[in-house]
Protein backbone atom coordinates (compact mmCIF):
# COMPACT_ATOMS: atom_id res chain seq x y z
CA UNK A 1 0.00 0.00 0.00
CA UNK A 2 1.12 3.45 -0.60
CA UNK A 3 1.00 5.72 2.11
CA UNK A 4 -1.34 9.23 2.16
CA UNK A 5 2.27 11.57 1.15
CA UNK A 6 6.30 10.16 0.87
CA UNK A 7 8.44 12.06 2.47
CA UNK A 8 11.53 13.34 0.46
CA UNK A 9 14.39 15.59 1.44
CA UNK A 10 17.45 16.75 -0.79
CA UNK A 11 19.71 15.95 2.28
CA UNK A 12 17.81 12.29 2.82
CA UNK A 13 18.79 11.83 -0.62
CA UNK A 14 22.60 13.12 -0.42
CA UNK A 15 23.10 11.41 2.44
CA UNK A 16 21.77 7.98 1.60
CA UNK A 17 22.80 8.01 -2.65
CA UNK A 18 25.60 10.75 -3.14
CA UNK A 19 28.85 8.52 -1.36
CA UNK A 20 27.66 5.79 -4.12
CA UNK A 21 27.45 8.28 -6.99
CA UNK A 22 30.49 9.64 -7.05
CA UNK A 23 32.23 5.91 -6.31
CA UNK A 24 30.05 4.57 -9.27
CA UNK A 25 29.26 1.62 -6.52
CA UNK A 26 25.57 1.21 -7.68
CA UNK A 27 23.69 -1.85 -8.50
CA UNK A 28 21.15 -1.65 -11.29
CA UNK A 29 18.61 -1.78 -8.46
CA UNK A 30 20.15 0.78 -6.14
CA UNK A 31 20.57 2.79 -9.43
CA UNK A 32 16.67 2.49 -10.01
CA UNK A 33 15.53 3.40 -6.93
CA UNK A 34 17.72 6.84 -6.54
CA UNK A 35 16.54 7.38 -9.76
CA UNK A 36 12.98 7.33 -8.24
CA UNK A 37 13.60 9.29 -5.49
CA UNK A 38 15.33 11.94 -7.53
CA UNK A 39 12.55 12.58 -9.72
CA UNK A 40 9.95 12.36 -6.98
CA UNK A 41 11.96 15.05 -5.84
CA UNK A 42 11.73 17.04 -8.85
CA UNK A 43 8.29 16.42 -8.70
CA UNK A 44 7.50 17.66 -5.32
CA UNK A 45 10.38 20.27 -5.45
CA UNK A 46 10.32 22.09 -8.52
CA UNK A 47 7.39 21.31 -11.24
CA UNK A 48 4.62 20.46 -8.85
CA UNK A 49 5.22 21.76 -5.57
CA UNK A 50 1.98 21.84 -3.17
CA UNK A 51 1.83 23.54 0.68
CA UNK A 52 2.70 20.17 2.19
CA UNK A 53 6.49 21.12 2.13
CA UNK A 54 9.31 18.33 1.61
CA UNK A 55 6.02 15.87 0.65
CA UNK A 56 5.06 14.39 -2.95
CA UNK A 57 1.64 14.28 -4.05
CA UNK A 58 0.85 10.02 -4.39
CA UNK A 59 -0.67 10.46 -7.15
CA UNK A 60 3.01 11.33 -9.00
CA UNK A 61 4.62 8.05 -7.83
CA UNK A 62 3.31 5.87 -10.99
CA UNK A 63 4.81 8.59 -13.05
CA UNK A 64 8.37 8.31 -10.78
CA UNK A 65 8.03 4.95 -10.88
CA UNK A 66 7.27 3.93 -14.82
CA UNK A 67 10.70 6.23 -15.52
CA UNK A 68 12.76 5.01 -12.99
CA UNK A 69 11.91 1.24 -14.07
CA UNK A 70 10.84 0.88 -17.47
CA UNK A 71 13.06 0.22 -20.54
CA UNK A 72 13.58 3.56 -22.10
CA UNK A 73 11.37 2.53 -25.51
CA UNK A 74 8.97 1.69 -22.98
CA UNK A 75 8.79 4.99 -20.50
CA UNK A 76 5.05 6.30 -21.65
CA UNK A 77 5.49 10.07 -23.41
CA UNK A 78 3.90 12.39 -21.42
CA UNK A 79 3.86 15.94 -22.25
CA UNK A 80 5.35 17.78 -18.95
CA UNK A 81 5.73 21.18 -20.16
CA UNK A 82 1.84 21.62 -20.57
CA UNK A 83 0.95 20.36 -17.54
CA UNK A 84 3.35 22.25 -15.35
CA UNK A 85 2.25 25.00 -17.50
CA UNK A 86 -1.67 24.15 -16.26
CA UNK A 87 -0.56 23.74 -12.76
CA UNK A 88 1.37 27.02 -12.60
CA UNK A 89 -1.82 28.65 -14.01
CA UNK A 90 -4.09 27.39 -11.47
CA UNK A 91 -1.62 28.44 -8.69
CA UNK A 92 -1.98 31.66 -10.54
CA UNK A 93 -5.84 31.89 -9.59
CA UNK A 94 -5.37 30.29 -5.98
CA UNK A 95 -2.59 32.54 -4.82
CA UNK A 96 -4.98 35.68 -6.06
CA UNK A 97 -7.64 34.61 -3.64
CA UNK A 98 -5.36 33.97 -0.42
CA UNK A 99 -5.82 36.13 2.14
CA UNK A 100 -3.90 34.62 5.05
CA UNK A 101 -0.73 35.45 6.45
CA UNK A 102 0.92 32.18 5.92
CA UNK A 103 -0.17 31.82 2.28
CA UNK A 104 1.47 30.05 -0.05
CA UNK A 105 2.90 30.45 -3.76
CA UNK A 106 2.96 26.59 -5.24
CA UNK A 107 2.57 25.14 -8.79
CA UNK A 108 6.16 25.69 -10.49
CA UNK A 109 7.64 29.22 -9.62
CA UNK A 110 10.77 28.78 -11.07
CA UNK A 111 9.19 28.50 -14.18
CA UNK A 112 7.93 31.65 -13.44
CA UNK A 113 11.01 33.41 -12.49
CA UNK A 114 12.43 32.29 -15.24
CA UNK A 115 9.93 33.65 -17.82
CA UNK A 116 10.04 37.17 -15.67
CA UNK A 117 13.95 36.98 -16.61
CA UNK A 118 13.47 36.56 -19.93
CA UNK A 119 10.84 38.94 -20.55
CA UNK A 120 10.67 41.71 -18.26
CA UNK A 121 14.24 42.33 -18.34
CA UNK A 122 14.39 45.18 -16.29
CA UNK A 123 12.52 43.97 -13.16
CA UNK A 124 14.52 42.34 -10.53
CA UNK A 125 16.56 39.38 -11.69
CA UNK A 126 20.46 37.52 -11.07
CA UNK A 127 23.39 38.40 -13.69
CA UNK A 128 23.39 36.20 -16.85
CA UNK A 129 26.64 34.59 -17.67
CA UNK A 130 27.91 33.97 -21.01
CA UNK A 131 30.11 31.14 -21.16
CA UNK A 132 30.44 28.08 -22.79
CA UNK A 133 29.87 24.95 -20.73
CA UNK A 134 32.53 22.23 -20.72
CA UNK A 135 32.26 20.32 -24.22
CA UNK A 136 31.68 17.42 -22.52
CA UNK A 137 28.15 18.57 -21.73
CA UNK A 138 27.71 18.78 -25.93
CA UNK A 139 28.25 15.41 -27.07
CA UNK A 140 24.29 14.62 -26.41
CA UNK A 141 22.02 17.10 -27.99
CA UNK A 142 19.52 16.10 -25.18
CA UNK A 143 21.82 16.11 -22.43
CA UNK A 144 23.14 20.07 -23.82
CA UNK A 145 21.99 23.00 -21.29
CA UNK A 146 18.69 25.06 -21.72
CA UNK A 147 18.38 28.48 -21.46
CA UNK A 148 17.52 28.85 -17.54
CA UNK A 149 21.41 27.34 -17.09
CA UNK A 150 23.15 30.19 -18.48
CA UNK A 151 21.23 32.56 -15.10
CA UNK A 152 23.70 32.68 -12.11
CA UNK A 153 22.25 31.41 -9.27
CA UNK A 154 20.56 33.82 -6.43
CA UNK A 155 20.63 33.47 -2.58
CA UNK A 156 17.94 34.10 -0.80
CA UNK A 157 17.23 37.33 1.79
CA UNK A 158 15.84 37.92 4.84
CA UNK A 159 14.54 41.42 3.72
CA UNK A 160 11.51 40.30 2.52
CA UNK A 161 9.38 42.93 3.04
CA UNK A 162 12.35 45.45 1.67
CA UNK A 163 12.49 43.94 -1.40
CA UNK A 164 8.96 43.30 -2.10
CA UNK A 165 8.49 47.03 -1.60
CA UNK A 166 11.30 47.87 -4.20
CA UNK A 167 10.06 45.02 -6.58
CA UNK A 168 6.20 46.77 -6.55
CA UNK A 169 7.80 49.68 -7.45
CA UNK A 170 9.79 48.64 -10.10
CA UNK A 171 6.14 47.18 -11.62
CA UNK A 172 4.49 50.30 -10.78
CA UNK A 173 6.77 52.62 -13.26
CA UNK A 174 7.32 49.59 -16.09
CA UNK A 175 6.59 50.48 -19.31
CA UNK A 176 5.32 48.26 -22.58
CA UNK A 177 8.21 49.31 -24.16
CA UNK A 178 10.83 47.40 -21.90
CA UNK A 179 8.96 43.77 -23.02
CA UNK A 180 11.52 41.33 -24.21
CA UNK A 181 9.19 39.88 -26.78
CA UNK A 182 11.35 37.78 -28.62
CA UNK A 183 14.11 36.66 -26.03
CA UNK A 184 14.55 33.52 -28.19
CA UNK A 185 15.83 34.59 -31.52
CA UNK A 186 18.47 33.12 -33.49
CA UNK A 187 20.76 35.73 -32.61
CA UNK A 188 20.09 36.42 -29.40
CA UNK A 189 20.60 32.49 -28.57
CA UNK A 190 23.70 32.36 -30.47
CA UNK A 191 25.08 35.17 -28.14
CA UNK A 192 24.00 33.72 -24.86
CA UNK A 193 24.66 29.83 -25.92
CA UNK A 194 27.33 29.78 -27.89
CA UNK A 195 27.72 25.93 -27.90
CA UNK A 196 23.95 25.57 -28.61
CA UNK A 197 21.09 24.56 -26.49
CA UNK A 198 19.32 21.06 -25.66
CA UNK A 199 17.33 19.38 -28.39
CA UNK A 200 14.22 19.45 -25.51
CA UNK A 201 13.71 23.13 -25.62
CA UNK A 202 12.50 23.05 -29.14
CA UNK A 203 11.09 19.71 -29.63
CA UNK A 204 7.33 20.24 -28.73
CA UNK A 205 7.38 23.86 -29.96
CA UNK A 206 4.19 22.75 -31.82
CA UNK A 207 2.19 22.50 -29.11
CA UNK A 208 3.42 26.60 -28.47
CA UNK A 209 0.38 27.27 -31.30
CA UNK A 210 -2.17 24.75 -30.08
CA UNK A 211 -5.71 25.48 -29.38
CA UNK A 212 -6.28 22.70 -26.91
CA UNK A 213 -7.07 23.08 -22.66
CA UNK A 214 -4.15 22.63 -21.00
CA UNK A 215 -4.45 19.70 -18.23
CA UNK A 216 -3.10 18.52 -15.05
CA UNK A 217 -4.85 16.01 -13.21
CA UNK A 218 -8.20 17.55 -12.44
CA UNK A 219 -6.76 20.97 -13.31
CA UNK A 220 -8.28 22.10 -17.04
CA UNK A 221 -6.73 25.61 -17.83
CA UNK A 222 -7.64 28.04 -20.89
CA UNK A 223 -4.10 28.01 -23.38
CA UNK A 224 -4.27 31.71 -25.61
CA UNK A 225 -1.31 32.37 -27.39
CA UNK A 226 -3.38 33.35 -30.24
CA UNK A 227 -3.88 36.67 -27.52
CA UNK A 228 0.25 37.52 -27.52
CA UNK A 229 1.51 36.31 -30.73
CA UNK A 230 3.72 38.79 -31.04
CA UNK A 231 5.62 36.81 -28.40
CA UNK A 232 6.28 34.21 -31.37
CA UNK A 233 6.86 37.28 -33.88
CA UNK A 234 4.08 36.27 -35.81
CA UNK A 235 0.75 38.30 -36.52
CA UNK A 236 -1.50 39.19 -33.92
CA UNK A 237 -5.04 39.82 -35.21
CA UNK A 238 -7.53 42.37 -33.24
CA UNK A 239 -9.40 41.49 -31.72
CA UNK A 240 -7.93 38.60 -31.07
CA UNK A 241 -9.84 34.83 -31.97
CA UNK A 242 -12.11 33.31 -29.28
CA UNK A 243 -10.48 30.27 -27.64
CA UNK A 244 -11.49 27.56 -25.61
CA UNK A 245 -12.72 29.14 -22.60
CA UNK A 246 -13.10 27.04 -19.70
CA UNK A 247 -16.37 26.59 -17.97
CA UNK A 248 -16.44 28.00 -14.42
CA UNK A 249 -18.14 24.50 -12.85
CA UNK A 250 -15.23 22.80 -14.50
CA UNK A 251 -12.48 25.35 -13.78
CA UNK A 252 -13.86 25.44 -10.07
CA UNK A 253 -12.95 21.60 -9.35
CA UNK A 254 -10.40 21.32 -6.44
CA UNK A 255 -8.67 18.96 -4.80
CA UNK A 256 -9.62 19.87 -1.26
CA UNK A 257 -13.36 19.70 -2.24
CA UNK A 258 -12.46 16.17 -4.14
CA UNK A 259 -15.20 14.30 -2.35
CA UNK A 260 -18.08 16.81 -3.68
CA UNK A 261 -16.64 17.11 -7.18
CA UNK A 262 -15.69 13.29 -7.97
CA UNK A 263 -18.14 11.22 -9.26
CA UNK A 264 -19.48 10.28 -13.34
CA UNK A 265 -19.74 13.47 -14.45
CA UNK A 266 -16.51 14.60 -13.67
CA UNK A 267 -14.83 11.59 -15.16
CA UNK A 268 -16.79 12.34 -17.92
CA UNK A 269 -15.61 15.78 -18.63
CA UNK A 270 -11.76 15.28 -17.94
CA UNK A 271 -12.15 11.99 -20.93
CA UNK A 272 -13.61 14.57 -22.92
CA UNK A 273 -10.10 16.84 -22.42
CA UNK A 274 -8.22 14.26 -22.50
CA UNK A 275 -9.06 13.18 -25.89
CA UNK A 276 -9.15 16.86 -27.35
CA UNK A 277 -5.04 17.12 -26.12
CA UNK A 278 -4.25 13.53 -27.93
CA UNK A 279 -4.77 15.86 -31.35
CA UNK A 280 -3.31 19.07 -29.81
CA UNK A 281 -0.43 19.71 -32.12
CA UNK A 282 -2.34 18.54 -35.37
CA UNK A 283 -2.55 20.93 -37.92
CA UNK A 284 -6.16 21.72 -37.60
CA UNK A 285 -5.28 22.42 -33.79
CA UNK A 286 -2.48 25.33 -34.22
CA UNK A 287 -2.86 28.65 -34.81
CA UNK A 288 -2.44 30.09 -38.07
CA UNK A 289 1.62 30.88 -38.25
CA UNK A 290 2.01 32.02 -42.07
CA UNK A 291 2.27 35.92 -41.24
CA UNK A 292 4.93 37.42 -39.42
CA UNK A 293 4.33 40.40 -36.56
CA UNK A 294 3.48 43.75 -37.85
CA UNK A 295 4.52 46.33 -35.46
CA UNK A 296 2.24 49.14 -36.77
CA UNK A 297 -0.99 46.76 -35.23
CA UNK A 298 0.22 47.44 -31.61
CA UNK A 299 -1.27 51.07 -30.87
CA UNK A 300 -4.85 49.07 -32.84
CA UNK A 301 -4.04 46.30 -30.04
CA UNK A 302 -3.91 48.18 -27.11
CA UNK A 303 -6.91 50.45 -28.14
CA UNK A 304 -8.82 47.09 -28.01
CA UNK A 305 -7.28 45.78 -24.89
CA UNK A 306 -7.86 48.57 -22.92
CA UNK A 307 -12.02 48.36 -24.00
CA UNK A 308 -12.15 44.89 -22.82
CA UNK A 309 -9.66 44.24 -20.36
CA UNK A 310 -9.64 46.16 -16.50
CA UNK A 311 -7.62 48.26 -16.17
CA UNK A 312 -7.87 49.62 -12.61
CA UNK A 313 -8.84 46.82 -10.02
CA UNK A 314 -10.21 48.87 -7.23
CA UNK A 315 -11.95 52.11 -7.86
CA UNK A 316 -10.05 55.02 -5.69
CA UNK A 317 -12.22 56.23 -2.95
CA UNK A 318 -10.83 59.35 -1.43
CA UNK A 319 -11.45 59.40 2.89
CA UNK A 320 -15.02 61.11 3.66
CA UNK A 321 -14.90 64.68 4.17
CA UNK A 322 -11.96 65.17 2.44
CA UNK A 323 -11.73 66.97 -1.38
CA UNK A 324 -9.63 67.41 -4.01
CA UNK A 325 -11.15 70.38 -5.97
CA UNK A 326 -9.96 73.34 -3.55
CA UNK A 327 -6.44 73.41 -3.39
CA UNK A 328 -5.64 75.15 0.08
CA UNK A 329 -7.76 71.82 1.58
CA UNK A 330 -4.78 69.61 0.35
CA UNK A 331 -2.45 72.00 2.04
CA UNK A 332 -3.91 72.20 4.92
CA UNK A 333 -4.46 68.45 5.58
CA UNK A 334 -0.66 68.33 5.50
CA UNK A 335 -0.01 71.35 7.76
CA UNK A 336 -2.39 69.04 10.33
CA UNK A 337 -0.66 65.44 10.12
CA UNK A 338 -3.58 64.05 8.11
CA UNK A 339 -3.33 60.25 6.80
CA UNK A 340 -3.73 61.04 3.06
CA UNK A 341 -1.62 63.12 0.65
CA UNK A 342 -2.36 63.93 -2.69
CA UNK A 343 1.02 63.28 -4.35
CA UNK A 344 1.17 66.64 -6.73
CA UNK A 345 0.61 68.26 -3.50
CA UNK A 346 3.69 66.75 -2.07
CA UNK A 347 5.41 67.81 -4.84
CA UNK A 348 4.38 71.38 -4.75
CA UNK A 349 4.88 71.88 -0.95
Amino acid sequence: SVPSYVVLTVIDFLLQYGKLVRLKELTEEQSQCAVEIYVLWLFGWVMFTSTHGDCVEPRLIEYAMDIAYSKIEDIQEISYGSAVLAGLYRANCDSCMRIGKKSSYVGCPLLLNLWSYEYLSTLGHPTETFFKHPGSVYKDDVDAPTVGSYWTNSQFKKEKQVGYDSYSQSIDIFRPCWVNWNPYTRDKLQQRAPGGLSSLCTRDRKFWLTKRNLIYDIYVEEYAPQRFMRQFDLEQRVPPPLGNPVPEEIHAWSRRRCEANSGWARKQSMDTYIETWRAASDDDSLWPSDRPYDRKSYKQYMKWYLQTDVVRCHQFVPQQGQSYTVPDSGYRSLEAGASWQHPCLKLRK
